[in-house]
């Protein structure tokens, strides 16, 4: 299998890094477009396609003018021809559309990871939400590609929207993500409620924050910790700021692998506040991070939209409430606080479900038997 990213190691997609680690063994290159400097990543070879730091490149630039688009373009058409693996795995739709002419023309089978907003038909922009994200014709170009590719679906939802576009049922596969079974971890001592990732509409920073402070006034003592960064970053510290329980809400901006772990272990509950933004119109398509915390034994309070429902069992591996409910919200984080006997059985039950039904190695063979 080759695999096409746009780049690797960003921090917001920690994920894509597991994975790949997770799939080595079936990998015989990755090819990335923008510059990456290692040669080799999980030992697995890594092909840089971007030209732009190349010496000879910015020379021949300055005098004769050449198409970026087109010089990345040959230069995957010339991988995938020397290569003699059958399989070629693309990250995000929007991405893989930039090498159509490609696709369309190899012999190789073409799969293509779905994400979320890749699959969010009327996407918005946080910035400014009356212009859309996508261009006019973007569904259509879609619908184009999926008679040269497959499409693989990180959860039900996602695969539903794909359908939606009237996509062939057959081109699309679905397949979760796979986590590393962790350790349970004893009961913190300090009632520690924790948010992990990226700092957009539709995962609600700022509605937890609310939800926080409510619950602060009726009885809670804990903490806060938000750790990630994105459009809503100013929105939050200056909820912070005018919190008179902001000695309690700790904004850490965008943090490693190894910060999260370290999190998880001093967490009680993990939370976001799943919707659909007001601003993009996206939601949650899966939720790597709730599983994350779910493999360490903690439960989950979030918003029920999306593929968060086929990850969450409401009242069992923790709690789905109503998007923008913060009172049920709140709520949600006394019961936990109020009851250690909760707390551990729902983390049990979390733990348990995720080495039933998120697990590497359901991940790993998925991948497999792609390319056998």
């Amino acid at each position: 299998m080759i695999v096409v990213v746009r780049q690797l190691n960003i921090v917001s997609e920690s994920w894509l890094t597991r994975q790949l680690a997770l799939i080595s063994p079936l990998v015989e290159s990755i090819v990335v477009v923008d510059y990456y400097e290692q040669k080799k990543f999980a030992g697995i070879p890594v092909t840089s396609i971007d030209p732009r730091a190349e010496l000879s490149y910015r020379l021949y630039n300055s005098v004769k003018k050449q198409d970026y688009k087109k010089v990345i373009k040959k230069r995957l058409e010339r991988i995938l021809t020397k290569s003699s693996s059958s399989v070629v795995l693309f990250h995000y739709i929007d991405f893989a559309l930039g090498f159509y002419d490609v696709i369309k023309q190899t012999q190789k089978k073409i799969y293509i990871h779905c994400h979320g907003y890749d699959v969010t038909w009327d996407l918005r922009s946080h910035t400014n939400p009356n212009r859309k994200h996508f261009s006019s014709d973007y569904v259509s170009k879609v619908l184009k590609l999926s008679k040269h590719a497959f499409f693989i679906a990180n959860s039900k939802c996602t695969k539903e929207k794909l359908l939606d576009i009237k996509i062939p049922e057959n081109r699309v596969l679905t397949k979760y993500f796979g986590i590393q079974e962790n350790e349970k971890r004893p009961l913190p001592n300090k009632f520690t409620i924790l948010y992990v990732g990226r700092l957009v509409d539709f995962k609600g920073a700022d509605i937890v924050i609310n939800a926080f402070e409510l619950a602060c006034e009726q009885g809670l003592e804990g903490e806060l910790i938000i750790a990630g960064d994105g459009a809503l970053r100013t929105t939050v510290e200056l909820l912070k700021i005018k919190s008179k329980y902001q000695d309690r809400i700790q904004i850490l901006g965008s943090v490693n692998s190894e910060k999260v772990k370290a999190l998880m272990q001093k967490a009680s509950i993990f939370t976001a506040h799943n919707c659909k933004g007001l601003l993009t119109g996206q939601e949650e398509a899966f939720g790597v991070t709730l599983i994350e915390a779910m493999s360490y034994g903690i439960p989950i309070i979030t918003g029920s939209v999306g593929g968060v429902n086929e990850i969450i069992v409401d009242k069992k591996t923790g709690y789905l409430i109503e998007p923008f409910n913060i009172q049920q919200h709140a709520n949600a984080f006394l019961g936990y606080y109020r009851s250690a006997l909760l707390l551990q059985k729902h983390g049990e039950e979390g733990h348990n479900l995720v080495k039933i039904k998120f697990s590497e190695e359901q991940e790993f063979n998925f991948f497999k038997s792609l390319v056998h």
